[in-house]
C-alpha cells in the first residue's frame, strides 16, 4: 500500500498490463477475491518497510494467503467501509480454497497484480491446511525473504529510531498514528491479534456508532490506515527520517532493494482493484484450467 511511482512509469505499466490482461482473459474464468495486501508487489512493499522499521513486525506478516469468504465479499462490495464481523465470522470457518477441486485448476492474479516468477515464489502461497491460515512468517522466514529482496541488517532501524518513527501512544502525530495503525493491520496474525485476519488481507475496526461492534474490511478500504500511508510516504516520511536520524538507511532502502519498482507495480494493482471492487479494495483472481 505504498506509492513510489512516476506518472510516466505508471502509465506505461498500466498499458502493458492491460494488454496482457486482454491476452490472458480468453483462457481463464473468474476466481475468488483476496485482500490486496496479499498480492505480490503490494506484499513486498509492505514487507520491506516492515523489516526496515522492525524485523519483528515483518515476522508477524502472513506466511500464507486465503480467499475472502464470498458472503463477506458481497457485503463489502455494498459497504466498502466494513461489514459487521459478528455476521460473517462463521464463514471464515469454511476455509474455501481456489484449488479445492470443485472447479479444478489453480488461481492466479489478474495481469495488473501479477509479478515475474523470480520474485513471485517469495510471496505468500495459498494455504494447504487450515492451520496455515493466519500463520506468521516467523523470524527465520522473514530474514530469508529480506535477504532475497536485497535487505541487509545495516538498513534496519535501531530500537530508538523505530520508537521515534512510531511515537508514543497519546503523543503521536497524525502521521505516526497512521504508521502505527497500518503496522497493526498488517501484522494481525496468529499469536499477535485477538482476531487474526492477516491471511485474508483484512482488519477489524471498532464501530464508533456501536461500541464493541467491530467491522471487518480490507486493509486498504476507504480511509483505512494502510491507504492513508500513501500520503504519509509522500509528505511525512522524509521529515520523520530527518528527525529520527535514519535518512541514510531510508536512502539505502530505496536504492538497494526493489521497493520503488514494487511500489509502482503495487500502485497499479491496488488502483485497479479499488476500481474493479468499487472501493472495497479486493483483488480479483483468475482460475486457470
Amino acid at each position: 500500500m505504498r506509492r513510489y511511482v512516476l506518472p510516466l512509469l505508471g502509465a506505461l505499466l498500466l498499458t502493458t498490463h492491460a494488454m496482457a490482461e486482454e491476452r490472458s482473459a480468453r483462457q481463464s474464468v473468474p476466481g475468488p477475491d483476496y485482500g490486496v495486501a496479499l498480492t505480490p508487489a503490494v506484499y513486498f512493499v509492505n514487507f520491506l518497510f516492515m523489516y526496515f522499521s522492525s524485523p519483528g513486525n515483518a515476522a508477524n506478516m502472513p506466511a500464507y494467503r486465503a480467499p475472502v469468504p464470498a458472503e463477506l465479499v458481497d457485503c463489502l462490495l455494498e459497504h466498502p467501509e466494513g461489514c459487521r464481523y459478528a455476521d460473517y465470522r462463521q464463514y471464515f470457518d469454511d476455509h474455501g480454497q481456489c484449488s479445492d477441486g470443485a472447479q479444478g485448476g489453480t488461481c492466479g492474479w489478474k495481469a495488473q497484480c501479477e509479478l515475474e516468477p523470480a520474485f513471485k515464489h517469495l510471496a505468500p502461497p495459498e494455504f494447504d491446511r487450515a492451520s496455515q491460515i493466519n500463520e506468521p512468517l516467523g523470524p527465520g522466514r522473514a530474514t530469508k525473504t529480506a535477504r532475497s529482496l536485497g535487505m541487509d541488517k545495516d538498513m534496519v532501524l535501531t530500537p530508538d529510531q523505530y520508537q521515534c518513527l512510531v511515537g508514543t501512544p497519546g503523543q503521536r502525530s497524525a502521521a505516526q498514528d497512521t504508521i502505527a495503525e497500518c503496522i497493526e493491520d498488517l501484522t494481525n496474525s496468529n499469536g499477535n491479534a485477538d482476531v487474526p485476519l492477516s491471511s485474508y488481507g483484512l482488519s477489524l475496526l471498532d464501530d464508533p456508532a456501536q461500541p464493541g461492534e467491530a467491522l471487518v474490511r480490507s486493509v486498504c478500504s476507504p480511509h483505512a490506515a494502510c491507504l492513508r500511508m500513501n500520503q504519509v510516504i509522500a509528505e511525512s516520511l522524509e521529515g520523520l527520517a530527518q528527525t529520527c536520524g535514519f535518512n541514510d538507511k531510508l536512502a539505502r532502502l530505496l536504492v538497494k532493494t526493489p521497493i520503488a519498482r514494487f511500489g509502482a507495480l503495487g500502485f497499479v494493482c491496488q488502483s485497479s482493484s479499488i476500481q474493479s471492487s468499487e472501493n472495497a479494495c479486493l483483488a480479483e483472481s483468475v482460475r486457470r484450467k
